[in-house]
């Protein structure tokens, strides 16, 4: 009887701190992002173009061919004022950009890529750019 009321106390917590972080998660709208507006790309028609808006549609693409920089930018519903309690934690953001980066390299054939992975206030404002060479940029910290 003792091991069953242990083993129903864990099961207890551990359900309610599942069920706490999904509504956290449901209620702070962490995953209500839309594309941002399209951006102007050097060259449209490019496999790793069309390789990104199939696979990675929420994001807006701007490929730079000649140096090899790829930019994407997603749209958030946060202002640039919430992003610092947001994106506390920027290094999974960057273990995000490496895999993408990864997949891109290797899906396209383009081994010396660099990617640039920018969220956007929901006033296009910048709040975060994280770069596959490691670099971060906190923009909330520049204003």
């Amino acid at each position: 009887m003792k091991k069953f009321l242990i083993f129903a106390a864990v099961f207890v917590s551990v359900t309610i701190l599942a069920v706490t972080v999904y509504l956290c998660i449901t209620f702070l709208g962490i995953d209500q992002t839309k594309p941002a507006a399209t951006v102007t790309q050097a060259e449209p028609g490019s496999p790793i173009d069309a390789y990104v808006r199939e696979m990675y549609p929420e994001f807006a693409v701007s490929y730079d061919a000649q140096n090899k920089h790829l930019t994407l930018s997603k749209l958030t519903d946060f202002s640039l004022a919430s992003a610092e309690s947001i994106y506390d934690d920027p290094s999974t953001y960057l273990t995000q950009v490496q895999v993408i980066t990864l997949d891109i390299s290797i899906a396209c054939k383009e081994p010396e890529l660099l990617l640039t992975l920018t969220y956007l206030s929901k006033n296009a404002e910048p709040m975060l750019s994280i770069v596959s060479d490691g670099s971060i940029v906190k923009h909330w910290e520049a204003k």
